[in-house]
């Protein structure tokens, strides 16, 4: 049953981003609540959702505030989060009945991530019970859509189809509200983090990397290059382990000296989240 909901999203991925739109849809997969702290996360349930003024969205009874203050008993979604801006988002895809997270950074704005909940031990349900109407009924135009049949969409999804179309599966028994402050602590430590330290293509260093190398030590490790850049792997105590070129046609040996003086004079910090174990660092000369 995996395969048949890949196969509806890849068709809706397919008919947003027909020419006749001229743009591009933006989607980056499910929302990571832990990469950005929200002032405000509330959940609930869908109470409605279709096209308003042919833009898709979905209303959510509020049930409970896990982060901030909200008042408004609903909310409304109507936005995609990422769209390019050449043309209007989808809309959230969510189905009246289904239990959401949402974050938001104030009580007015767009949402920045919602997140689907399915307790294990809950019935499952079905790609028809998942999939929005208004899509259905647009699926219904498209010759792949004809071709697949009727009763493959009232198949129960098992947990990795809920996985696969950005559901947050839990166990039957679990804290939500635990969940959610546990990925909230996790986000503003990313945050903080941010704050402390520097950033270095993903790595973080307690000093500068702009006041690693002199404008004359620079024109040195470079000589006729104008410029040299590395990627390395920072191992679980900050130091730097493999440094290799990003690019092979510059000369081996600018390379191997830059890589050697950054495991000398980088303070890297002991990586924490793992976009924080690989780094980037390009040496330039001044002006270039």
């Amino acid at each position: 049953m995996r395969n048949v909901a890949a196969a509806v999203l890849l068709g809706l991925s397919i008919f947003w981003g027909m020419p006749v739109h001229a743009c591009v849809v933006d989607r980056y997969g499910p929302y990571d609540p832990t990469q950005y702290p929200a002032n405000i996360i509330i959940g609930g349930k869908v109470v409605d959702d279709g096209l308003a003024r042919d833009e898709p969205f979905a209303d959510i009874k509020v049930d409970e505030v896990f982060v901030g203050t909200y008042s408004p008993t609903t909310y409304h979604l109507q936005s995609w989060v990422g769209g390019d801006g050449r043309c209007s988002p989808p809309g959230p895809d969510l189905k009246t009945g289904q239990q959401v997270l949402i974050y938001l950074g104030d009580p007015d704005g767009e949402a920045m991530g919602w997140i689907l909940i399915h307790r294990i031990g809950s019935p499952l349900p079905t790609l028809r019970d998942t999939t929005p109407d208004y899509l259905l009924a647009r699926f219904a135009r498209e010759q792949w859509f004809k071709e697949l049949p009727a009763s493959r969409l009232d198949e129960h999804l098992d947990l990795d189809g809920l996985r696969s179309i950005e559901y947050r599966v839990i166990e039957a028994d679990a804290d939500l509200r635990s969940l959610v402050l546990t990925d909230q602590a996790v986000a503003e430590r990313r945050r903080q983090r941010e704050s402390e330290y520097h950033y270095v293509g993903g790595a973080r260093s307690v000093s500068n990397p702009r006041q690693w190398f002199t404008p004359a030590e620079t024109r040195a490790i470079l000589g006729e290059n104008g410029e040299a850049e590395v990627r390395f792997t920072v191992d679980p105590d900050g130091k730097i382990n493999i440094c290799r070129p990003t690019d092979d046609d510059v000369d081996r040996s600018v390379t191997v000296k830059l890589c050697l003086l950054l495991r000398q004079r980088a303070q890297m910090v002991a990586p924490v989240f793992d976009e924080e174990k690989t780094g980037y660092f390009a040496l330039r000369r001044s002006g270039d």
